[in-house]
């Protein structure tokens, strides 16, 4: 399956989960912008499937849905809702969150017995960039995300269950 196709489809389950992280939260998508300190059209274009969010909207709309990161992607429904994140020091909270994947890819490479330049290579991502990744230096974007669990041949979800 080619890249643009897995995308849309990964983005309308980001989008289906949202859609019922807020209903069974009972909030509506003003609600959730006014929780997450996003814009509601930007909420609507995620849920349609329709955004590539990067990693801090991700962030925002765990502590908007009070979830964590993970519940985002837990299309199944494994996870049981936990607020583990707050809007104080969403910053902070950002580093720390881009840190635990940093090492969570780390910790999947050595399972799968590459090391990063493979990596790059099997995510079609600059291995320059994957170490910035890894470092939690640089903000990512869900098709990045996406390119790394592809690589990895893993879910999304896998990058996330670090806990």
């Amino acid at each position: 399956m080619d890249i643009a196709k897995r995308l849309g489809i990964e983005q309308s389950h980001l989008g289906e989960r949202i859609a019922e992280l807020k209903k069974t939260s009972q909030i509506s998508q003003k609600q959730l912008a006014e929780r997450s300190g996003l814009s509601v059209r930007l909420i609507r274009r995620i849920e349609k499937g329709e955004a590539n969010p990067e990693f801090k909207t991700i962030l925002r709309l765990a502590v908007g849905l009070k979830v964590a990161v993970v519940g985002l992607f837990d299309y199944r429904g494994q996870f049981k809702r936990t607020a583990t994140i707050s809007h104080r020091g969403l910053e902070k909270q950002l580093a720390t969150e881009r840190e635990k994947l940093g090492i969570r890819i780390l910790e999947l490479c050595k399972h799968r017995k590459i090391n990063q330049e493979e990596l790059g290579v099997l995510s079609k991502i600059a291995s320059s960039d994957i170490s910035l990744y890894i470092n939690g230096e640089e903000n990512l974007v869900f098709l990045t995300l996406l390119k790394i669990a592809i690589g990895l041949e893993v879910e999304i979800i896998d990058l996330f269950n670090y806990d």
